[in-house]
């Protein structure tokens, strides 16, 4: 007979045949705990696993002897006894024999100094992650004790969507977004990124990347190096000759690629999205038709930089590779081939007639369209300080835009078509940091009430993010992505422009206060945040 070891940390193991526990004593639980003796029987459970299944007892009945083994996610001690456990699974794997394991840890139930040893929270994402790691091929089951939260006095929302970001643009002027050196780039953007996680926004949808910054910027934020958003990676913009994409002037005899990929031909558009999937892209953005001001003889908005042809062989090579095409398309011939093309994201959507809005309408479980139009009302708010005379083309032209995006938008409202908040930033005019503005122009300029901003930046965005609906919601089963605020922006959707009123931002369940202070420590535990929280009440 084998020797059965006792690990660290503790092993618990149950005869079936008799429902009896062999334990040690415990001392010290709180009330309603009860200690075990030799001889009782075991209790029950109905906890969840890693795997999505539920599981009680009698879902290990068919073995004689089932072996519970209580480990921690954080716990350097576990992590040394891993070996040991494997050898001990794979020693007794029969039929007379079952393992399982369980974490009945919380983070707020640990000290500040058992922090750090390891890179795992004592979190259900982080039990996950760490089963993964270590290829467990048992059940790993989940009892933390639920974190209790006093937000008494705040406003608790869903964590917001930030669907049109260029995470990668450092606030510099259109024509100069591809000039700065790339490690400059990628220090900037992880500023970015924190900065719109503290801002609410605890996911991102990319509409385009300079270099390949967003690909390592997403593995950077989901190995934990990186504090930002959950992203959907966008990599750089793929554009025709004389496109928007195509940003300078053949004179110049500059070769600079770092914004745009030149491409002619459903070839020349094929391997483009093939090079972006091999650099780990999730979104591939398309420049369908022009901007109002264009560089080098830039096509403008209704022109459109590629034939059907080549815009279905993008679209279809990037669906079959796992990615989703997002597409800037001002106008209603844009928009029509978009969605004729089975294109996920269309960004504009300015001037929309009557047969583009039916096609929308038609595709609307499939499509999301955002206005962006941050751009056109800073242009229309400060056009003299730069450079541009009450009356010029430009100011008329914008002017024009912003008229025909409220019809065009209220008109889709009115369908039904899902309409995003997301505003472009990034750019000179419209920096980071100031992306809550968007739900301020869905209230002043397209006739939505706070409450229906809020739905777009959340549970819209949530849909389009993740098409399981497993985001965007304050529910039972979601990921836990929050906001908690100072004030109420169902009553004044501006507060939430007041990093001051941002509270804390809540991403996989993990507590962040301070993000826009750099002198501020970030990752909070939830006796810390209930000390914020009583400290800044909600007036």
């Amino acid at each position: 007979m084998r020797l059965i070891k006792i690990l660290a940390p503790t092993l618990l193991l149950i005869s079936i045949a008799s429902t009896s526990a062999f334990a040690v004593d415990a001392k010290g639980l709180p009330d309603g705990f009860t200690t075990l003796h030799i001889g009782d029987s075991a209790p029950n459970f109905n906890l969840p696993g890693i795997d999505g299944k539920q599981y009680s007892l009698s879902d290990f009945a068919g073995p004689d002897i089932l072996v519970v083994y209580f480990t921690g996610t954080h716990c350097p001690t576990s992590h040394g006894a891993m070996g040991r456990v494997l050898e001990f699974v794979e020693d007794f794997q029969d039929e007379s024999f079952a393992f399982v394991a369980i974490n009945p840890n919380h983070s707020s139930g640990l000290r500040p100094d058992e922090f750090g040893h390891t890179d795992y929270d004592e979190t259900f994402a982080d039990s996950k992650r760490y089963a993964e790691d270590y290829g467990w091929t048992f059940p790993f089951l989940f009892d933390g004790d639920a974190q209790v939260i006093d937000g008494r006095g705040h406003f608790v929302m869903p964590g917001m969507v930030e669907s049109h970001a260029h995470l990668s643009y450092t606030d510099n002027g259109p024509l100069e977004l591809d000039k700065s050196p790339v490690e400059e780039v990628m220090i900037k953007t992880i500023r970015n990124a924190r900065v719109m996680l503290g801002s609410g926004f605890t996911s991102a949808i990319s509409f385009g990347s300079v270099h390949r910054v967003d690909a390592f910027l997403k593995r950077g934020i989901e190995c934990g190096d990186v504090l930002g958003p959950r992203l959907l990676a966008g990599g750089r913009d793929i554009g025709s000759t004389g496109s928007n994409a195509d940003l300078h002037p053949d004179y110049a005899q500059l070769k600079i690629d770092g914004l745009g990929m030149i491409t002619d031909g459903p070839w020349e558009v094929r391997k483009a999205v093939r090079t972006l999937s091999k650099n780990g892209v999730d979104v591939v953005k398309v420049m369908i038709d022009g901007e109002l001001i264009s560089s080098g003889g830039g096509i403008k908005p209704g022109v459109l930089g590629f034939t059907d042809e080549e815009l279905e062989v993008l679209v279809a090579e990037a669906h079959h590779r796992g990615m989703r095409v997002a597409c800037h398309a001002r106008s209603a011939a844009a928009v029509k081939q978009a969605v004729k093309a089975g294109v996920n994201f269309i960004g504009h959507a300015n001037y929309l007639d009557d047969d583009a809005l039916t096609l929308l309408e038609a595709n609307r479980d499939r499509v999301f369209v955002g206005p962006a139009v941050a751009w056109e009302i800073t242009f229309l708010e400060h056009y003299q300080s730069f450079g541009f005379e009450t009356g010029s083309p430009e100011h008329e032209g914008y002017a024009a835009e912003l008229e025909a995006t409220q019809t065009s938008v209220k008109r889709m409202r009115e369908a039904g078509i899902r309409v995003l908040v997301g505003g472009d930033y990034g750019l000179n005019i419209t920096p980071h940091g100031t992306y809550a503005k968007e739900l301020q122009y869905f209230t002043d300029y397209f006739g939505f009430s706070p409450g229906e901003a809020l739905q777009a930046a959340t549970k819209h965005g949530g849909e389009a993010f993740m098409p399981d609906s497993s985001l965007g919601t304050l529910e039972a089963g979601k990921i836990a992505d929050m906001v908690i605020v100072k004030g109420n922006p169902l009553e004044q959707i501006s507060v939430l422009q007041d990093a001051d009123n941002i509270t804390a931002v809540i991403k996989d369940g993990k507590i962040y206060a301070g993000l826009l202070d750099s002198r501020s420590p970030h990752h909070k535990r939830p006796e810390e945040l209930n000390h914020v929280l009583g400290a800044s009440p909600c007036n």
